[in-house]
Order: C-alpha cells, then structure tokens, then sequence
C-alpha cells in the first residue's frame, strides 16, 4: 500500500528536520461497477454494481518529533492503523504503525438477532437473543473463574502420576499426599516423603537425605549426649547469666570467678561471700551473716577478754563456778581465770583457792575481769612471796599477786585481817615522742594532738572524782617548766607542756588517784 500520498494526491513526507506527522489508514465503503450496456437512450450504464471498499490515506499536521496529533475519525470509515512518518523517512516499518485505534466491524447489533435456548442445559440467558446469551456466558465464566459458582470437583480434575502419588485425579492424587505424609507407620512415616538438603556443623553435620532420617540422627546424637557421663560439655560453651556478685558470661568463667572470690584476700570478698546461719551461745553469740562477720564478731569477743601486755594466756577456763579450786597442779598457774564469776559454796569459804606448787611459783596467777559476790573472796597463799593468807574482795580486775604486782590492782586487799581500799587507778610514764612505755596500768592509748600536747585515755573510767598528779622528767634541774592538765576526770585527760612559756615536747610520768 501507498502512503507517500494521500486520498487527495497530496504528499504525506514531513519537509523539516525533527518534526514528524501521523497519516490514518481508512477503510471506506464502496461500489463496485461492472459489465456496461448501453441503455435506451443510447447512454452506457454499467449492468453490475456490487458491494465493495476502498483504502483511503488521511494525513495530520506536521508537528515537533512526541507532540503531532493523530487523523480524527471518519463517521462512514472504519480506522484501520495509524502511521507515523519523520522526516527523510523512505520506508514504513513495523514499528511506525500504531493499531490501538482499531475500529471493529459491526455489521448488526447482538440484541437484534434471535437464538434459540430451549435444548441448552447450563446457559439460561434472559431472553432468547445472541447478546443476552454471550451476557450469560460471561457471568458463567466470570463465577468459575472467580471461584464463586461453577468451580470444578477435584475429582473431575486429571491428574498425571508423579512421585509417590499413583492417583489420576486431583482429589485422590489430595487424598493420597495427605494420607501418605501424616502416616506414623515405623518404617514408613510421612517424614521419610520430605527431603532435607545437608547441614553443616561441627563437632556433627547432617547429610542430604530425609527428614526421618535426619530427626533419628538428632536423637541419637542428643541421647550419647545426655546420657554421656563426662565430656558432654565444655563448661566455656554453656551460657550463664550475670546473678548477685557474679558476672562471667559463662559457667567456666562464672566458677572460676567463684574460687577467684573465695580465695581472695581483698576486701569484700572471701570470707565476705560466705554465709553462716546464727551460732548460739553463752556469753558470746553469733547472728546470722557472712563468714568473715562472724571472725570478726569472735575477734572482737576475744580481744574484750584478751589480757594486758606481758600476759600470757587469754580465754575462758570456767565461765562460773561455785567454790573453784585451782589445787596445786603446776599447768594449772598458767591459766588465766577469765570472767570469773564464782560464789563461795559456804559461809566463810573462798570462792577461788589456789596453793603454789613451789617456792617460785605464784600460787594465783590472775583472776580475770569478773567479779565476786560481795562478802566472799579470793584466798592465795605461798610461803616465799606473802605471809598467811591474802583475800581479794569485790571487783577483781587482773594480777592479785602481791607484793610483786604486775597488772590491775583490785578496788581492795585485806592482808592479815586487814582490809584496804586502793586509791590508785591507772599510772605510766609517756616519752617526748607521745610513746606509752612499758610497764604501766589501766591506760589504754596515749596521742599526741601537737607540740607539748598529750592525750592520754584510759582503760577504764576510775570514777567521776578523780585526782591526776603529772611530773616531767626535764633532765635538767634548772629548767623552766609549767604543766597543765585538761578534763582530769572521766576516761581520758590532757596534759600540756611549756617550757619558759613555749609548747615544748617533753618526757613525763602520770599516776590517776580516786576515790
């Protein structure tokens, strides 16, 4: 076909560069003329006219390359194509021709042509018309597709065998699958129907195979597991999580930080990790707590009853007793007597009797820090160190040997019927430096807060009415030196130093007297 013109003879090429224009192809109506006669007025006629078409060229305005507009349609032509012509442009090609404007053929409408429906068994149309039964076919069609209505059975549904499926339908082949996979029959279950491609792992990786197979090796390998008695874990490999004190992300880490903790001297652990239910008893218990508040708690007990220095045995022999008596068994003047609480067994007994075992031994060492019911006593002899017996009333505080005293003198003796009672509280002597030396009685500290100040405490407090006598041991007997003491009464007192007016540091003695 010819599109270098149009209907009209007129060129359809586009003259200028980068514009292009659309022709339309028509088909057109027409008659066909044949066989011509000459009729009675000597005129020639053509004797066949018979129905035909035409192509007709249309040709739009050229316009910029994207913008030219297509031919409008003709009322008595049908569209055939769209053509698109550039410029220079010598040959059509597949690629220039448009047809999403086709016009169909309609020679009748669908309403107007009549059918006949009474021998039909699935289409029921409205009315006995070609339209009405192509609506009722696309209904039928429409609810199939959709699912709606007309759905086929799975058993009219062909099926080919394939794999483990022998059924020749869609129902049965559903049937078998489903009866095939759920069977629990040994040797033949469902999941020996399911594949599984290969695992890798280590220390165990799983072949391709089966799911049967597969789950069987797991178990096995699960139960070696459970049941091995060793070697079944490395601790590292088991997780932990973090709890109280403990923060190792695993058990290896968490039980080494346990023996780590336990063994541990630092603060806040050992003994500090390690709790210990109460512990009854008398005269010292323990509450419940840590293990090291419990050393602690007993520390503390044993240092309230430990002896002074130059003593020799601290702890308890027998806590109370009536009528103790020590005999004269030479172990026995080591012990030391600790809260010695003892009641005589009859009027006029001592409480605590003691006999030396020979002419260098103290025949009662000490008597603790306990106390005596008012009116009895302690009772001591030996024949080298004191003359007939010696009796200690009331408070006993430490050594009761006499004369050769060595610690705490009581609150009174009674030698030979005599009974005196002692004035002296506490004495010592302290260097330049603010040093307690040895021996001294009853002081518990001495500081030293500055130049020529000391603070001296006692073990003690000797009583509310107390009388403090200082000296200084200056060296030289022409020095000038003024002493002053602060707070001489209650536990602890200060004693000031000058030396011709200045604080000045210097040596001196203390003796505590009271009432």
């Amino acid at each position: 076909m010819d599109c270098s013109v149009d209907h009209a003879g007129i060129p359809t090429e586009v003259p200028v560069a980068g514009r292009e224009r659309w022709l339309g192809v028509f088909l057109r109506f027409d008659r066909l003329l044949s066989d011509p006669r000459t009729d009675g007025n000597s005129q020639q006629v053509f004797f066949r006219r018979d129905e035909s078409f035409e192509i007709v060229v249309r040709q739009g305005a050229p316009a910029p390359a994207g913008t030219a507009s297509k031919v409008p349609l003709e009322p008595d032509e049908l569209l055939i194509c769209d053509v698109k012509r550039a410029n220079g442009q010598t040959q059509i090609l597949a690629p220039d021709i448009d047809t999403s404007r086709r016009q169909a053929f309609i020679f009748a409408q669908g309403d107007a042509v009549q059918i006949t429906s009474g021998g039909w068994t699935t289409l029921t149309p409205a009315t006995d018309t070609v339209q009405s039964t192509l609506d009722e076919v696309d209904a039928e069609l429409t609810d199939h597709f959709g699912g709606s209505a007309r759905r086929h059975p799975a058993g009219d549904i062909d099926y080919t065998p394939h794999g483990f499926v022998a059924a020749a339908n869609v129902q049965a082949a559903i049937d078998e699958l489903i009866d095939d996979l759920s069977t629990a029959a040994a040797g033949n279950p469902g999941a020996k129907r399911i594949g599984a491609d290969a695992a890798a792992g280590a220390p165990h990786a799983l072949p391709a195979g089966n799911v049967d197979g597969q789950l069987s090796q797991l178990l096995a390998w699960l139960n070696a597991h459970l049941s091995a008695a060793a070697g079944a874990h490395n601790a590292s490999a088991i997780a932990a999580v973090a709890h109280n004190y403990i923060s190792g992300p695993s058990v290896q880490a968490q039980l080494q930080e346990i023996v780590d903790d336990l063994q541990s001297q630092a603060a806040g652990l050992g003994a500090s990790q390690v709790g210990n239910e109460a512990a009854a008893g008398s005269p010292t218990s323990l509450a419940a707590g840590s293990v090291k508040a419990q050393i602690e708690a007993l520390l503390a007990a044993i240092n309230l009853r430990a002896l002074k220095a130059g003593d020799t045995f601290s702890g308890d022999i027998l806590p109370s007793a009536t009528g103790l008596n020590l005999g004269s068994s030479g172990a026995r003047w080591d012990a030391f007597l600790r809260d010695v609480s003892a009641i005589a067994s009859a009027a006029g007994v001592p409480a605590v009797t003691a006999a030396a075992v020979d002419a260098a031994t103290p025949a009662l060492r000490s008597a603790g820090v306990g106390f005596l019911v008012e009116g009895e006593s302690i009772e001591a002899s030996h024949d080298v160190f004191f003359f007939g017996t010696i009796k200690v009333w009331d408070l006993v505080k430490g050594w009761i040997l006499l004369p050769q005293h060595k610690g705490d003198v009581p609150d009174a003796t009674e030698i030979d019927g005599v009974t005196q009672r002692n004035i002296v509280k506490a004495w010592g002597s302290v260097s330049s430096a603010g040093t307690l030396s040895s021996p001294h009685w009853n002081v518990a500290s001495v500081s030293k807060p500055g130049t020529g100040r000391y603070l001296v405490t006692l073990d003690v407090n000797p009583g509310t009415v107390n009388a403090v006598v200082a000296t200084v041991n200056s060296g030289a007997i022409t020095a000038d030196f003024s002493i002053h003491v602060f707070s001489p009464s209650g536990i602890s007192f200060e004693v000031d130093i000058n030396s011709n007016g200045s604080p000045s540091d210097r040596a001196f003695m203390f003796v505590v007297l009271g009432a």
